[in-house]
């Protein structure tokens, strides 16, 4: 197997803190915040925080996503569950281990905005209310304050991700848009290149569905073969059906890569070929298990 020669990726400065309710393990929210950047596609603000793993190895993550209209004083947005809707924040918080990904998504709820793009400033206060099946969290006495961006690169990509899905998920899967960015460190994993890719139907079609699939490369990372692990450092694979509101990330399998794009332009093909497994444990502690196989990269910038 091949080791990648990592580089220190840039860090961004702040704290966030927030009272969580309704969570049998977790009681209160502290960590720093790990992005701030302008996503100019979609002309909206990403902001998210990460705590340290505690009991039982959870970590959590806050994420955050505010209209951009500039610099703004202390202007209050209400949160709510329609995705990029006009004049209105979006909110998740996310509970997760090393192998478990639980999202909740929020549904109403407030947040208070300073932000100053050239100063690269932005201070948050927020409260919402957040649901994943049954379960609804609450998340009060938020208080986000961040310095610095994180300099994000993205680009829209051309070609394909393709694979049979089969178990819990039957299907065989063909990317109908992809992109490439780089994304800073994140919890356990260093600072990578990720491919997203996804394929849907959306409603009112009469059996509409939305799945990812998607790779997260560290960066220094040389063409080669690499396993997948839940605790991986170099590669790392997952499957969403948004639809479910299910993620499974890779347990076990292999990616052999080879070609990779340029960290720092994303110039160059990603190609290679790759197979793993993953369970994804549900809120009534069902588990569901899938299988990739077949599966084929094929991207370009």
């Amino acid at each position: 197997m091949n080791k990648p020669n990592h580089s220190k990726a840039k860090l961004i400065s702040g704290t966030c803190t927030a009272v969580v309710e309704g969570d049998a393990d977790l009681k209160r929210f502290e960590g720093p915040p790990i992005h701030f950047y302008l996503d100019e596609d979609r002309n909206r603000w990403f902001i998210s925080a990460l705590t340290d793993p505690v009991s039982f190895e959870y970590h959590q993550q806050i994420e955050l996503i505010l209209p951009n209209e500039g610099h703004v004083i202390e202007k209050t947005y209400e949160i709510v569950k329609e995705w990029d809707a006009q004049g209105k924040a979006n909110a998740s918080w996310v509970k997760r281990t090393s192998h478990t990904f639980r999202p909740y998504t929020a549904f109403s709820g407030s947040v208070e905005v300073t932000l100053d793009p050239a100063e690269e400033t932005v201070h948050l206060i927020f409260n919402f209310k957040a649901q994943s099946g049954t379960r609804i969290v609450t998340l009060t006495n938020g208080d986000m304050k961040v310095k610095g961006t994180t300099k994000r690169r993205k680009a829209n990509a051309t070609g394909s991700v393709t694979c049979d899905i089969s178990d819990a998920v039957n299907r065989t899967y063909r990317s109908m848009e992809t992109a490439l960015t780089t994304q800073p460190a994140s919890g356990s994993f260093p600072a990578h290149t990720s491919v997203w890719s996804r394929e849907f139907v959306p409603a009112p079609d009469p059996q509409p569905f939305d799945y990812r699939v998607v790779f997260n490369f560290a960066e220094g990372l040389v063409p080669g073969a690499y396993n997948f692990s839940l605790d991986n450092r170099q590669v790392r694979a997952f499957v969403f059906d948004l639809n479910r509101n299910v993620a499974w990330p890779s347990e076990s399998g292999t990616i052999t890569l080879t070609s990779i794009p340029d960290f720092e332009t994303l110039e160059g093909p990603l190609s290679g070929v790759y197979h793993f497994t993953g369970t994804a444990t549900l809120t009534d502690g069902t588990k569901l298990r899938i299988e990739v196989n077949n599966g084929k990269l094929s991207i370009e910038k």
